[in-house]
């Protein structure tokens, strides 16, 4: 059986059943000046090239600080996808 992947270039906020296969091109902590709290920052890439950014926040650093890294292949799912505030 072929596993099937969405692409990055789909991604919109009504749906939340993603499956993605992407590289992580750049991953870095991001701290809020004067808080305790950071989120890990992630510029993802698919195979088709189409890159986004992600953020996993503050309440789930904790989980996945470690589990993944920087330049390497991962399946993920589950995305919330939201709009980016400016």
């Amino acid at each position: 059986m072929v596993e099937r992947f969405d692409m990055l270039s789909d991604l919109h906020r009504r749906r939340l059943n993603w499956h993605f296969r992407v590289y992580v091109k750049r991953l870095y902590e991001h701290r809020y000046p004067g808080k305790n709290g950071f989120t890990l920052e992630m510029v993802l890439v698919d195979s088709d090239g189409v890159r986004v950014h992600a953020s996993i926040p503050t309440s789930l650093v904790n989980r996945w600080l470690g589990n993944i890294k920087e330049f390497h292949m991962y399946d993920m799912k589950n995305f919330i996808v939201v709009e980016r505030k400016h």
